[in-house]
Order: structure tokens, then C-alpha cells, then sequence
């Protein structure tokens, strides 16, 4: 009797954390601003959100153990490492602005989201012909809270799936809010 309730309670279990939820994020920074905005959409079985965050400021006064680092970092580090270390710790003191909306698991916003989660193959063969920008939007695909990639200008001619995907989740944020946090002048895909 004990057996058989374990293994109902793991079946239980496993049918609650089993359900389809998912959370994408596209973090959206540009080298020549400091404007920078995230887009994530949280999909659950039955409710799914769009999450707008936009740059609101970044706090000036690092802790000490940070200031430090980032001294010794700032415009000498050398290798990838040391530039994410920079950037986490700078990521720490950014604060943000937030907006949701609830959306339909059956948009197109959804549906270039698993275009991005499930076609990587394609992604990565464009990315080795991806030309080199001194002025330009970079963004980060996150699944699960995990880089999945990241791009330099996304256009409707490369990397069309980042750029579609930007457009449609802007899009329908600017149809569903009457006052937005995130306005048309602030990105450069509309």
C-alpha cells in the first residue's frame, strides 16, 4: 500500500511540474545608447504573458568589492570571461520598468518564439556569414533563464526570425496598452 501511494503521489507530481510552461527573453541592448529593453513571454497552459521591461536607470554607487572589480576591469579586460564578469556586474545595479499583458497562446508572437527554441541549426549557419557592426542593436535569446543565442542587428534579410519575433511581441504590447512604457521612438523595429 505504501508503494502504490509513492507512486501515485510521483505521478501527481510529475503531472503538475509537467505542464507547458516556458519563458522566453529577449534581452535588446544597442552599442551607440544606453537604450536597452527586454521581452520575455511566460507561456503556461492556460495563461500566457507578455513581459515589457524597459531601462529605467542604473544605480551609480557599486558596493565596494564591485567598484573594485569593475575598475580593474573597465576598458582593459582581455579575454570573453572578463567582459560577461563586467557585464553581470553591471547588470546587478540596472533598474527597470515593467509591463505585462496577458496574449493567446495561438499568435504569431508564439509562433516565431518556437520558431527560435526549435530551429537552432539554421540560426547557427547564418551566424557564421554574420557581418561585423560598429553601431547596432545586439540581442540575447534567453530559454529558461538560459542564453540560447546571441545576434547583432536583426533585420527582415538576416536573422529574420529575431527581427520577426521583436516586431510581432512590440506590436501587439502597442495594440493591447494605451499608455506603454516601451514607446515606438525608443526601439528601432516597429
Amino acid at each position: 500500500m505504501r508503494t502504490f501511494l509513492i507512486l501515485i503521489f510521483c505521478a501527481f507530481g510529475s503531472m503538475v511540474y509537467s505542464q507547458n510552461r516556458c519563458k522566453v527573453r529577449a534581452d535588446i541592448s544597442y552599442t551607440s545608447s544606453e537604450k536597452e529593453y527586454k521581452i520575455e513571454l511566460d507561456r503556461r497552459q492556460n495563461v500566457s504573458s507578455l513581459i515589457i521591461y524597459k531601462l529605467s536607470s542604473e544605480r551609480k554607487s557599486y558596493s565596494l568589492r564591485d567598484q573594485k572589480r569593475v575598475d580593474e576591469l573597465r576598458g582593459k579586460w582581455k579575454t570573453a570571461e572578463e567582459h560577461r564578469e563586467l557585464e553581470e556586474i553591471r547588470n546587478r545595479y540596472k533598474i527597470f520598468d515593467k509591463d505585462s499583458i496577458l496574449i493567446s497562446n495561438n499568435s504569431k508572437t508564439f509562433k516565431y518564439s518556437d520558431s527560435l527554441l526549435f530551429h537552432s541549426e539554421k540560426f547557427l549557419k547564418e551566424k557564421l556569414n554574420q557581418p561585423v557592426y560598429t553601431d547596432a542593436m545586439y540581442v540575447e535569446i534567453y530559454e529558461n533563464g538560459f542564453q540560447k543565442y546571441n545576434v547583432y542587428n536583426p533585420q527582415t534579410d538576416i536573422y529574420s526570425i529575431f527581427y520577426y519575433f521583436i516586431q510581432s511581441a512590440l506590436q501587439e504590447y502597442w495594440k493591447k496598452v494605451s499608455s506603454p512604457i516601451l514607446t515606438k521612438d525608443y526601439t528601432s523595429i516597429h
